[in-house]
């Protein structure tokens, strides 16, 4: 048995928890409100994840893979240094921080940890890597196999949820057994 932590990394965080292939238990928490520096998202994750490995250790810890710095800037002759950031600098440092926070807190629990890309984990729940509609597609696809109450609404958890199946199918294999047969292998 396998028990996986999938961290969905944001403002507010996703959390879904339990053994791989079954239905996690998923919660969010918000890490900072929207004047606060983000070292305090980074404190809180850390205190809360230190909590959670008191009383559960998982087996394996999976976090959303912040967007490649690629993704994040376009081309802008106009711009001083001719790009110019799609997302505010401010975020990129907050979501690359909260994923190294996660592998820096697993590291003395000796708890493996891994991340996993996005459009990977949607094309393997969902059906595609870019839904139109990306957030409301991995919900319903949540509500449908009810790893979600049908009244929630929450995104965050969802991710989570998805980060789990996607782990628990990709990473939670189990090790194929040989046969042996009085001292011969099949």
């Amino acid at each position: 048995m396998t028990i996986v932590l999938a961290i969905d990394a944001a403002t507010k965080v996703g959390f879904a928890l339990g053994e791989a292939g079954k239905a996690p238990r998923s919660w969010s928490q918000r890490l900072k409100d929207g004047d606060d520096d983000p070292e305090r998202a980074f404190k809180k994750l850390g205190i809360t994840l230190r909590d959670l490995f008191m009383v559960e250790k998982p087996d394996l810890v999976i976090v959303e893979a912040p967007i490649q710095m690629g993704a994040m800037i376009e081309a802008d002759s106009a711009a001083p240094r001719g790009f110019k950031f799609k997302s505010n600098p401010e975020t990129i440092y907050l979501l690359t921080g909260l994923v190294a926070g996660v592998f820096t807190i697993c590291g003395p629990y000796g708890i493996r940890c891994r991340k996993a890309n996005v459009q990977a984990v949607r094309k393997h729940v969902v059906g595609k890597a870019r839904p139109a509609d990306p957030k409301k597609a991995v919900l319903e696809r949540c509500w449908q196999i009810a790893y979600l109450p049908r009244d929630c609404r929450d995104d965050n958890r969802a991710d989570a949820i998805a980060l789990h199946i996607w782990a628990s199918d990709h990473l939670c294999k189990p090790a194929t057994r040989e046969l042996h047969l009085m001292q011969e292998q099949a």
